[in-house]
C-alpha cells in the first residue's frame, strides 16, 4: 500500500541578513564600510546616531549588533528595543527576527501570539518565509482559531514566488481538500513544481500520486523514479513506497561482465555504477537503445545499453 503524503511543520528560519536601503545613504554607507573593514565600534556609533533619528535600516543594524555583542556589549533588552522600533516601521527583517525570538522564548513575552503578530506583518509585505510560517500557524490553530482557507492563500502566495516548501504544502491541501476544494490535478501540479526543485517530501508525494493514479494516469515507472529521487534526498517514507511500486516493473538481468551503468542514455554520461553478469535491475523505460533501470542494492537509478540486458 502506498503510504499517505508527508506533512511537515515549518517555523520561520533565521535569515541571512539583507541590508535595507537607508534613508541617509552617505552615513549609512559609511557605517557599512566600517563594518566591512571590521571597524565594528565605529559602525555601531554611526548606525546608532542614524537609528536615534528614526532610520529604520540603522535601527535594525543596531539591534543586530546589540544581539551579537559586536562593536558594543551584548544587550538583549537593547536588541529587542531596536528590533521592535524597526519592525513597527515596517522592517521585514526585524519582524522575522522578533518572530524567531518569540518562538525561542526570548522575545517580548508574547510567545506564539507575539510570533503570529510579527509573521502577519511580514507576510502582508509579501515575504515568502513569513507566509509559509504563518500558514502553518493557521493550519495548527496556534495562538488562535484554525483557518485552513487563509493558510491555503498564504501557501499559494509563497508558492507563486517559487518556494518549494509552499508548493509542496499547497499540493497537500489540494490533495486533501483542506482550505480549498479537493483537486488531485492541482495537487499533482504543485507537487511537480516542488519536486523539480529537489524537495524530498514533494518527490515522495508526487511518486505516491503516480502510484495511485491520483491526479495523473497511474505509472509505476514514474512512481519509482520520484521515490528514488526522494530516497536520494533522505526521505525514509519513500523507501517503503518504492518497494510497493517495484513489484509492477519488469525485472531483468545484466548479460555482460562489468557493465557500466551511466547517468544518462549515452556513453557521454558518467559511470554511476558497475554491475556484474546476473545482477538484477528493474526497468523503468527505454530510449534510443538504452534502458533506464533501478538498482536495488545501490538504491539508485541509472542507464544501461538495452543490448546488455537479458531476461
Amino acid at each position: 500500500m502506498i503510504l499517505s503524503t508527508d506533512k511537515r511543520c515549518f517555523l520561520p528560519l533565521l535569515l541571512v541578513v539583507a541590508l535595507q536601503a537607508p534613508v541617509a545613504v552617505a552615513d549609512f554607507a559609511s557605517a557599512q564600510r566600517d563594518f566591512d573593514k571590521q571597524n565594528y565600534a565605529s559602525a555601531f556609533y554611526e548606525w546608532r546616531q542614524l537609528a536615534e533619528r528614526g532610520d529604520v535600516g540603522s535601527q535594525y543594524q543596531v539591534a543586530r549588533l546589540y544581539e551579537a555583542g559586536v562593536g558594543v556589549g551584548a544587550n538583549s533588552d537593547e536588541a529587542l528595543k531596536w528590533y521592535q522600533l524597526a519592525a513597527e516601521q515596517g522592517s521585514v527583517q526585524a519582524q522575522l527576527r522578533l518572530a524567531n525570538l518569540a518562538l525561542a522564548g526570548e522575545g517580548l513575552g508574547g510567545g506564539d501570539a507575539e510570533a503570529r503578530r510579527w509573521l502577519s506583518m511580514a507576510a502582508s509585505e509579501g515575504n515568502a518565509d513569513a507566509q509559509v510560517s504563518l500558514a502553518m500557524f493557521l493550519l495548527e490553530g496556534r495562538s488562535g482559531e484554525e483557518d485552513p482557507k487563509r493558510a491555503a492563500e498564504l501557501f499559494a502566495a509563497a508558492a507563486e514566488q517559487g518556494v518549494a516548501v509552499a508548493q509542496n504544502n499547497l499540493g497537500g491541501l489540494y490533495e486533501r481538500g483542506s482550505g480549498v476544494e479537493r483537486n488531485p490535478e492541482k495537487a499533482f501540479e504543485w507537487y511537480s513544481k516542488a519536486a523539480r526543485q529537489g524537495d524530498q517530501y514533494a518527490q515522495n508525494n508526487l511518486g505516491a500520486l503516480y502510484a495511485k493514479g491520483l491526479g495523473v494516469e497511474r505509472n509505476n515507472a514514474w512512481a519509482v523514479f520520484w521515490f528514488a529521487q526522494a530516497i536520494a534526498n533522505g526521505n525514509t517514507l519513500a523507501q517503503e513506497n518504492l518497494e510497493t511500486s517495484l513489484e509492477y516493473l519488469r525485472k531483468r538481468t545484466i548479460a555482460g561482465s562489468r557493465v557500466n551503468i551511466r547517468a544518462g542514455n549515452s556513453t557521454r554520461y558518467e559511470v554511476v555504477a558497475k554491475l556484474e553478469r546476473g545482477d538484477e535491475v528493474f526497468v523503468l523505460g527505454e530510449s534510443d537503445g538504452w534502458s533506464q533501470v533501478y538498482m536495488k542494492p545501490q538504491q539508485r537509478l541509472g542507464w544501461v545499453s538495452s543490448a546488455l540486458l537479458g531476461d
